[in-house]
């Protein structure tokens, strides 16, 4: 079974993502009592060298919120 070439190029340009974090502000390091909780999934499309087109889908467990984020370049 062969694919066709441009099938091929474009499974090659795809790469994925993931993350979960957390965070929270006190005054003290004593004082941190709520820990805000995220995660997300990130796909990613390589469109020229070092220039991504990336797709986003994150969630704040605490208050149940769903965002979603796209853009052309890297985050980092």
């Amino acid at each position: 079974f062969k694919f066709n070439k441009k099938f091929v190029k474009l499974l090659n340009n795809l790469g994925f993502a993931g993350w979960a974090g957390g965070g929270s502000i006190a005054a003290e390091l004593d004082e941190f009592e709520h820990v805000l909780a995220n995660g997300g999934l990130g796909l990613r499309y390589e469109t020229q060298e070092r220039m991504n087109f990336r797709l986003d889908i994150g969630k704040n467990f605490e208050n149940d919120i769903t965002l979603i984020y796209f853009g052309m370049t890297e985050a980092f």
